[in-house]
């Protein structure tokens, strides 16, 4: 569900409105609101975008109307708003929830005093949901949403160069940082407060922290434990449910629990890259022994120029992941054939909660290498072009680049790849405050932890969160689905965090203690395998003719706004090896891909109108 809250004075209010309006015109949704009269003449309105019927063509605000899915209650003075999804709750008396409430919050909550007129944000620490706000001191007012396109219409899209390169280096969105100067992203694990007293708006960690309360111990019947805690995720999910299913441990300990818990209302989506996949068929396997419903969906490379004209329309804000192309053609074909189903279970965070702790060890070795002689190989990794192969020199030069030029933290879990100083450029003052960044909002929260964890719960919050939940939570929320993701519950998490890796990762097996809880529903032969990605075939997509229109005419044009952050001769010479399926690196892939999905979501943010709504009388501040 997307929001908008606006709090200030009355004269401005109408304007936000009408924003939000043309917002929810363009989105097809459904807008409704309220408002409340704080001290010193000012309002605080906040109003929510919902699927419209097919017949409803109007849109209502001010109208005082609690949104049938957003939290809305009043503690003492104060106002509060929590924007779960009321839907989340099943009301099926045949699944009841277990007596597991959860003990920490997973949604975005506002709370705005009545009294003394002050304004507090919650973002959590484990959410794929961003939150952005403007603020102008001089007019008084501010705006917060989950949604950047708002934002964007209503303060327009001045690019921050820290956000584009950090998006170019990182795949994502690097907090306090937006694409616009005039917008600030609200970090996760976070708390905002706007006061009447203060000349700018206060950020701080939350009280509410999955990572400060977690204590690593010797947890007994861990597998009761997480089964116990799955269970309790599953039997919430919304009564005929979807779940996204590969066939693999994640998505097969999720059917396996359904079947388990009598969810037998839920279906088994499965997506087939052709009739050579062998996961299809070991999918179709696995559904047949559980017992539950099994329906497929076929790769279709004509799909590619549907998903990249929706980007913008699609998603709430830019990520970097190719896999988000079959995810986007499965969401729309679900929704075709699906169109009653009101939520979607996905296995997004299995691997980076209960396995990829144990890498840690292996960057700390990298980084025992003296730094000159590593970056001695990172500038022949330049110099000699190996970062156009994926061949073992290549992939050891990429590592030794992005360590020479990154801090461990940042090269082993953000950096997406080692092109900085060869497809792109970040001055060494920019370089650094985005660094810096990463430090304060996620290094810092993540400070106590032991290596592991600390490394584990950074991929987390950053690549679970911030670009693998995200192919499927904006384009479902948009059509009126529920997103439901057990393996990054906050409680599930917290228990992740209590058990050691030898628990979890028992004789040095990857997610050993996920792989025996699913042994014990399908044979072993379908859970001791080798692991199979969800990865698009990427290389004969980028070959095809639209594509390549695509990447010419918007990602190579004149008129994009990217074109002074990359150097376009050497994208040039990826486009056209990509003509001729020529193989390039996984990072070139990667890149590739970032400036393509950048380049058309700001083109048709554009085109949506973004900028004619500007408030010409107020230049925002930044949060920083």
């Amino acid at each position: 569900m997307f929001f908008g809250a606006y709090l200030g004075q009355q004269e401005n209010l109408s304007a936000w409105q009408r924003t939000m309006r043309h917002h929810a015109d363009w989105l097809q949704n459904h807008l409704t609101g309220r408002t409340w009269n704080l001290p010193n003449g000012r309002l605080f309105a906040c109003g929510w975008l919902s699927m419209r019927a097919p017949h409803d063509t109007h849109d209502t605000h001010d109208a005082n109307d609690s949104h049938d899915t957003a939290r809305v209650r009043q503690e003492n003075d104060s106002i509060v708003i929590d924007m779960r999804d009321e839907s989340i709750l099943s009301q099926d008396p045949r699944h009841p929830a277990h007596d597991l409430p959860p003990a920490y919050a997973d949604v975005i909550e506002l709370r705005v005093s009545l009294n003394t007129g002050e304004l507090t944000v919650t973002v959590p620490e484990l959410t794929p949901e961003q939150l952005h706000i403007a603020h102008e001191s001089g007019s008084g007012w501010t705006v917060l949403s989950n949604d950047l396109r708002l934002m964007a219409r209503w303060v327009g899209l001045d690019l921050d160069e820290r956000a584009v390169l950090g998006f170019l280096q990182f795949g994502t969105l690097i907090p306090p940082f937006s694409l616009s100067k005039r917008i600030s992203r609200i970090p996760s694990g976070h708390t905002l407060s706007i006061s009447p007293e203060l000349a700018r708006p206060l950020l701080k960690r939350s009280r509410r922290s999955v990572i400060e309360t977690s204590q690593q111990g010797h947890v007994v019947n861990p597998e009761d434990k997480v089964r116990l805690h799955i269970d309790n995720v599953l039997s919430r999910a919304p009564i005929s449910s979807v779940l996204y299913f590969s066939g693999g441990v994640d998505s097969g300990l999720l059917a396996a629990r359904l079947a388990a818990i009598g969810r037998n209302d839920v279906t088994l989506l499965h997506y087939s890259f052709g009739s050579n996949d062998p996961e299809s068929e070991l999918a179709a396997a696995m559904a047949s022994v559980l017992g539950l419903r099994f329906e497929q969906i076929t790769h279709d490379p004509g799909q590619l120029p549907l998903v990249l004209s929706r980007l913008a329309h699609d998603y709430s804000f830019p990520f970097d992941d190719y896999s988000a192309i079959p995810t986007n053609t499965m969401i729309h074909a679900m929704l075709r054939s699906h169109g009653a189903a009101q939520g979607v279970i996905e296995g997004s965070g299995a691997d980076d909660a209960w396995a990829i702790g144990t890498r840690y060890g292996g960057w700390e070795r990298i980084y025992t290498v003296p730094r000159f002689a590593r970056r001695l190989l990172g500038n022949a990794h330049k110099q000699l072009h190996l970062w156009t192969h994926d061949s073992h020199l290549g992939r050891a030069g990429r590592v030794a680049r992005r360590s020479a030029m990154l801090p461990m933290e940042c090269a082993a879990i953000f950096a997406r790849n080692s092109l900085n100083g060869i497809a792109y450029h970040t001055p060494k003052a920019v370089s650094q405050e985005i660094i810096g960044a990463i430090d304060t909002y996620y290094g810092r929260l993540t400070a106590n932890l032991a290596h592991e964890d600390r490394f584990s719960i950074l991929f987390v919050m950053h690549e679970s969160c911030s670009l693998v939940a995200p192919k499927t939570f904006d384009p479902l929320r948009v059509n009126g689905v529920s997103p439901v993701y057990p393996f990054l519950d906050p409680a599930l998490i917290h228990l992740s965090l209590s058990l050691t890796w030898d628990q979890k990762n028992e004789g040095g097996e990857r997610k050993a203690l996920l792989k025996k809880l699913l042994a014990q529903h399908v044979p072993p032969a379908m859970v001791y395998r080798r692991k199979a990605g969800f990865a698009p075939p990427f290389q004969a997509l980028l070959a095809l003719p639209s594509t390549q229109a695509y990447l010419h005419d918007i990602v190579l044009s004149e008129y994009n706004p990217l074109a002074a952050y990359f150097e376009r001769r050497v994208f040039a010479r990826m486009v056209e090896k990509a003509r001729v399926e020529a193989p390039q690196s996984i990072e070139v892939h990667f890149f590739l891909w970032a400036l393509m999905f950048l380049s058309g979501w700001l083109q048709q943010l554009q085109a949506s109108g973004v900028g004619r709504d500007v408030l010409a009388s107020s230049r925002p501040s930044v949060i920083r």
